[in-house]
């Protein structure tokens, strides 16, 4: 990777690089990192997992022995419950509004990450 030429100030300190040269230099780095490098990378940060749940276990943060391994069973219920409401909203609107509700109002836990 070239990196130009140097030019230097009146007290013999390198320059900053051109904007040009510092966009080039990004595009090279960004474009050396494998894609499937950066895919596993969202996974693992849950960005781009199925909503299924199927991917939940990708989740660095949420594996046993991490800071928000508790985070993982919360998760797995708040799917729970939305499943729930996806089956109840099938049925009676009027009637299934009341249920809904109930579902999220009683979902109010709080994580503590200290």
């Amino acid at each position: 990777m070239s990196t130009g030429e140097k030019f230097f100030t009146r007290g013999k300190n390198i320059k900053a690089p051109s904007l040009e040269l510092v966009c080039e230099w990004l595009v090279k780095a960004w474009d050396s990192i494998p894609e499937e490098l950066i895919s596993k990378s969202f996974k693992s940060c849950g960005i781009t997992n199925d909503l299924n749940g199927e991917e939940d276990d990708r989740i660095n943060c949420l594996r046993p022995g991490e800071a928000c391994e508790e985070g993982f069973e919360l998760l797995k219920k708040k799917q729970r419950d939305l499943e729930n409401v996806l089956l109840l909203a099938e049925g009676d609107a009027e009637e299934d509004f009341h249920n809904i509700n109930e579902i999220y109002l009683e979902s109010d836990e709080e994580l503590n990450f200290e």
